[in-house]
């Protein structure tokens, strides 16, 4: 872990001013990938959790949420005209469905 001075001051040792942050973490802050909000919302977090995970809100419904968005999928792609499954010998391309063509040989044989 390392200390991220919230301002980019290294002279500013404000309590309010630092956050702990993960290396990877502290470089995407530090090149404005990741917005301070983020940074003060996870700090006010771990003062409230005291550095420990708790997935429960977050994973509480986690189930049901997939169910229902499996549901929901299901009925709006039900009736869009999907194209069957590739028949044997077939070839997809591009998406679109295409069958393989025999095309007679020479001497009229297939």
């Amino acid at each position: 872990m390392t200390v991220a001075h919230l301002d980019h001051q290294p002279g500013n040792n404000d309590p309010d001013n630092l956050a702990w942050l993960c290396p990877t973490h502290h470089g995407m802050y530090d090149c404005g990938l990741y917005p301070l909000e983020a940074i003060k919302l996870m700090r006010s977090h771990w003062q409230q959790t005291k550095g420990v995970a708790c997935h429960k809100a977050r994973m509480k419904m986690a189930g049901a949420k997939a169910a229902t968005t499996r549901k929901r999928t299901a009925t709006a792609t039900k009736g869009m005209g999907h194209a069957a499954p590739l028949e044997q010998g077939a070839i997809a391309v591009s998406g679109q469905r295409s069958r393989r063509v025999r095309r007679p040989s020479p001497d009229g044989s297939a």
